[in-house]
């Protein structure tokens, strides 16, 4: 494994400017999201997993976007990938956080070049799609000294995407400093069992569920450190792709919402036109998740282009514990947190407003509305609103800063109960 990224990093500048606009990659991905979207609701009532679907993001190089030009990426802008993935969630809300190990740990590699980074990036601009495993079921598992090496056994849940992955991200430990030790392990290695047991009650084809190593061989050049600047990010990053794919849940909801609408011919006594396209009550609700939904997406917007500023000015630091440092982690959690917040209570405010545009019909569960709603509660449950605005408020009322390991620190097993 090579331990620097000099051949990806010493022409960034020429890399920059090789980087497709924005309108280049709608243009280039929109196709890909068309033919995701065809056939989205029937994979949600027949719980059919997305596999074509990940493999087409991959063949078409959408999970390759971040890495470097010369590793067969495009380099992208932060922004535009967030662009791309609401756009991405109005398709198919289960794709994003899919990925969403992927696209986030990819982006600290980026800006936080560690030994493990170039072997990183190299693997996704080859196509390979990286997973997670760090919540621990049941303790934290134990890593055992063999002949051959290290080899670890736990289980793990809320595995997002591991079904779909070439590798996987595990925490296996603590370190000394109190955070986690993480290896990347080959998804279809020895010993590792993925279990789709995943019953939230949405995104259910997320493959969220339980995987299971038995004596996997822990590769020492395979050790992935978050404890530089830009890694102690990842949070944020994590969290705000899950922010993007309940903007395109709300899209989505109000596009469903307008169609329903358009079509239906039936109506009350006493509402105020003969067909409910033309009443001016049901327009407004349409219009008012409209209005929920365009904020969302703009949430999403500005605080990609946050965080991209962040990422860059962490990758220029070398010191977690500077007061430089801690002022940017700050602010990154503070905007990110707000924001985030906010796009929640959009998307599900949005995706409420469906209900109120039709009578019992607008419930068949053959329409699969009511997924559009659980898709974004399962999103904001997943990041409960009320810890991350304490934090802000903290902040705000006694100036309390928020701590780093605080937002990667390990799950106890009690925690996911």
């Amino acid at each position: 494994m090579t331990a620097t990224l000099d051949t990806a990093t010493s022409a960034t500048s020429a890399q920059q400017s090789q980087r497709p606009s924005l309108n280049e990659l709608r243009e280039r991905f929109r196709p890909v999201f068309d033919a995701i979207a065809h056939g989205a609701l029937e994979r949600e009532l027949n719980r059919e997993l997305p596999y074509e679907q990940v493999q087409l993001l991959v063949d078409s190089g959408f999970t390759a976007l971040q890495a470097p030009v010369a590793y067969g990426g495009a380099d992208i802008a932060v922004a535009d990938l967030y662009e791309l993935l609401i756009e991405l969630a109005v398709a198919d809300s289960n794709l994003p956080q899919i990925l969403h190990a992927h696209f986030a740990f990819t982006e600290i590699h980026r800006f936080s070049p560690q030994p493990i980074s170039d072997w990183w990036l190299r693997q996704v601009g080859a196509g390979k799609v990286i997973s997670n495993g760090m919540v621990a079921l049941g303790g934290p598992g134990e890593v055992e000294q063999t002949e051959d090496g290290e080899v670890y056994s736990g289980t793990k849940t809320y595995s997002t995407g591991a079904l779909f992955a070439d590798e996987i991200f595990i925490v296996v430990g603590t370190k000394e400093s109190g955070m986690p030790l993480m290896y990347v392990v080959p998804a279809e290695g020895a010993g590792v069992n993925r279990v789709d047991d995943w019953d939230g009650i949405g995104q259910r084809l997320t493959a969220s569920g339980t995987t299971v190593y038995e004596r996997v061989a822990l590769d020492p050049e395979k050790v992935l450190d978050i404890e530089s600047p830009a890694g102690l990010l990842v949070a944020p990053a994590v969290l705000f792709i899950h922010a993007a794919a309940q903007a395109g849940i709300a899209e989505a909801a109000v596009r469903d919402a307008a169609w329903f609408v358009r079509q239906r011919k039936r109506t009350y006594g006493h509402a105020a036109a003969e067909y409910p396209k033309d009443d001016p009550q049901v327009q407004e609700v349409v219009g008012r998740a409209a209005s929920h939904a365009y904020a969302a997406k703009q949430l999403v917007r500005q605080g990609a282009a946050d965080l991209q500023g962040y990422l860059a000015r962490a990758g220029r630091l070398s010191d977690t514990t500077s007061p430089e440092y801690q002022q940017l982690f700050t602010e990154a959690v503070t905007d990110v947190n707000s924001a985030a917040a906010a796009v929640s209570e959009h998307a599900l405010a949005a995706t409420n407003l469906l209900f109120e545009v039709g009578g019992a019909s607008v419930l068949q569960r053959e329409r699969g509305f009511d997924r559009h709603w659980r898709n974004a509660r399962v999103l904001a449950s997943h990041n409960p609103a009320h810890y991350k605005l304490r934090v802000v408020g903290e902040y705000l009322i006694n100036g309390t800063t928020p701590s780093p390991d605080s937002f990667v620190r390990p799950v106890k097993p009690e925690e996911t109960k």
